[in-house]
């Protein structure tokens, strides 16, 4: 599933191509997303992009008259950017729709200037919806998140007050979208590696020192993520197909039985299951 880096990187390419493009046609090829995707994308018609933010995990494309496309991509969702000659063009290389699956295609959206942006999701996880700005602030997506691991707002007295009575280990703390919003998988491995703090810790035993480290390097992992085009697993890519460069630098994530980076240390990276989710660490170099 695409995390906050990749989630930013689409993001940053979505603003390159489609700022104050106006749309012309709006096409519905299959409904069936984990939500099935409404009729009422086609008030889009007419609509001009003012900004595209991201949410956490989320893409808001924020249109003329207080309309607003959210996206989730789930587990395999992706935006496809083509211009008018349907070639996608980047440094060096290119996609052509004739070399794309075209099946999993669900939406696609033409734009005056001829450029298309094309929703595709091969196993449907990612969902799509249009909401009114008067909605946003009340939308059962949206209302719960927590602050951006990159703003201000996450900070030593916002975890330390939120941590202190919560007996939930630190790992499922980290995925928690009410706590943080956009970290996933394979970042909270990566940044409790970085801050040397054993994934099962309970938040209530997190010092006041931790923390500061968890906040330091939630921010300095995103912030590389970032700068390296994101991590590609399996399906990632941008919206201009290139694939990210952080998972050549992943220090515990699926690394398992790989010997730790740390220099001094002789140990390899143990795997364990937290919640379902394949969890990444080093038991010498991180204190439980």
């Amino acid at each position: 599933m695409p995390e906050l880096p990749e989630v930013e990187i689409v993001k940053k390419t979505l603003i390159k191509y489609l700022v104050n493009q106006k749309v012309s046609k709006v096409e519905i090829l299959n409904k069936k997303l984990r939500y099935t995707i409404q009729n009422q994308l086609k008030k889009l018609i007419g609509k001009k992009i003012l900004k595209i933010e991201r949410n956490a995990k989320f893409i808001l494309v924020r249109f003329t008259d207080d309309l607003n496309l959210m996206t989730h991509f789930g587990m395999t969702g992706k935006y496809l950017v083509l211009d008018k000659y349907q070639i996608l063009h980047r440094t060096s290389f290119f996609y052509q729709i004739t070399q794309r699956l075209q099946k999993h295609d669900h939406l696609v959206i033409t734009f005056q200037n001829k450029t298309i942006l094309i929703y595709n999701d091969i196993r449907k996880f990612g969902f799509i919806k249009l909401i009114h700005s008067r909605n946003l602030l009340t939308d059962n997506h949206l209302v719960k998140i927590g602050p951006d691991p990159l703003s201000k707002k996450f900070n030593s007295n916002y975890c330390s007050d939120y941590l202190k009575a919560k007996n939930k280990n630190i790992k499922n703390m980290l995925l928690d979208q009410s706590f943080v919003g956009g970290i996933g998988n394979i970042y909270a491995s990566e940044i409790l590696f970085k801050s040397k703090i054993h994934p099962q810790r309970k938040c209530s035993t997190i010092t006041p020192t931790e923390i500061k480290k968890i906040i330091y390097f939630s921010k300095s992992v995103l912030k590389k993520s970032i700068r390296l085009g994101g991590s590609s697993i399996k399906n990632y890519t941008n919206s201009e197909g290139q694939k990210g460069k952080f998972q050549r630098e992943f220090n515990v994530y699926s690394r398992e039985k790989e010997r730790c980076v740390t220099k001094s240390c002789k140990h390899k990276i143990s795997k364990i299951i937290i919640a379902g989710r394949s969890t990444f660490y080093c038991q010498n170099c991180q204190h439980k």
